[in-house]
């Protein structure tokens, strides 16, 4: 199983609610894959992401958030397997 989503192509949407997000800095999605591949007593995960968090966001809050969206998939297995929750 595959799932794929960007932001491409929804520019229109930015100017169709401009007077709503104001000031506000729109993050770039550009790509996001998740493939899902079953095999004996489990499932292989695999994530893809390539975003922009764009705007004046210091590199430390930047590298915090990419970190815990590369680990999207890890916190869903731990989840699904003893309740853990990430935060």
């Amino acid at each position: 199983m595959y799932a794929l989503y960007s932001d491409i192509g929804n520019e229109y949407l930015e100017e169709q609610e401009k007077k709503n997000l104001g000031n506000d800095v729109q993050m770039k999605s550009t790509l996001n894959l998740i493939a899902l591949k079953p095999y004996d007593g489990g499932v292989e995960m695999r994530q893809t992401i390539k975003m922009d968090v764009k705007g004046m966001v210091p590199n430390f809050v930047s590298n915090y958030v990419m970190e815990h969206f590369s680990k999207v998939l890890v916190y869903v297995v731990d989840y699904y397997k003893d309740g853990k929750k990430p935060w």
